[in-house]
């Protein structure tokens, strides 16, 4: 049997071992999602008739698989470097106190909406 590839250099087992459990966390996390699966399910429900060919139905979901990939992709690429995450952790707190706002708000509207 052949012998575990090496971790990349500067990095230990453990480090990498670590990142990796993140990533199937992250992916599992995903997959798991109820919220996903009812909200792409009732867009589809709503844009797609029941009549449309099965092949059409599969490359909607296939559009859709992708272009969450590449939204996942995008995010994780952005954070994962030392800038972003810094400017992030700077700017979190009045991005925090800035959507909790517009939630609060939103939150109002509809309770008082008849």
């Amino acid at each position: 049997m052949a012998a575990p590839a090496a971790p990349p250099a500067g990095r230990s087992r453990e480090a990498t071992a670590r990142r990796g459990n993140a990533f199937g966390r992250g992916v599992l996390s995903n997959l798991t999602n109820p919220k996903a699966a009812a909200f792409f399910g009732s867009v589809l429900t709503a844009t797609l008739p029941p009549t449309e060919p099965t092949a059409v139905k599969a490359a909607a979901v296939a559009l859709i698989v992708a272009a969450s990939a590449g939204w996942h992709l995008s995010v994780a690429l952005l954070f994962s470097s030392p800038a972003t995450r810094r400017w992030y952790a700077r700017a979190e707190p009045a991005l925090n106190r800035v959507v909790g706002t517009i939630l609060v708000v939103l939150g109002v509207i509809l309770a008082t909406t008849p």
